[in-house]
């Protein structure tokens, strides 16, 4: 009786083992894959969208932002009206944003 109840105790100790480490293989392979993802998400912010954010931002400083707002100063006041009427600033800005995250979001090897 006490080798049956043995047996038993050393297969259920087996069982167990097995499914541990049934469970924890697959979890293993998910966290090392989020972890290759994760870092190369942090290379694509540090190496590449950094140094172009960096250009933008030197381009923009380079034109004359002046320039730019006495030509609309110059606009007769029934276009500034429509355009204040047709909120043309988030307009241009939510549209601006559409096309920057949908150029993104096609660069991404998964989804695009």
């Amino acid at each position: 009786m006490g080798s049956v109840v043995s047996a038993i105790s050393d297969f259920s100790t087996w069982l167990l083992e097995t499914f541990k480490w049934v469970v924890s293989y697959p979890l293993g392979f998910l966290k090392a894959m989020f972890e290759l993802l994760f870092s190369k998400l942090h290379l694509l912010f540090e190496k590449i969208l950094t140094p172009l954010w960096d250009f933008v931002q030197s381009v923009v400083n380079q034109v004359s932002m002046s320039a730019v707002i006495s030509q609309f100063n110059n606009l007769p006041g029934g276009i500034g009206y429509f355009l204040d009427l047709f909120q043309a600033p988030l307009m241009l800005t939510s549209i601006l944003s559409a096309y920057g995250i949908r150029f993104l979001i096609r660069r991404l090897p998964v989804i695009g």
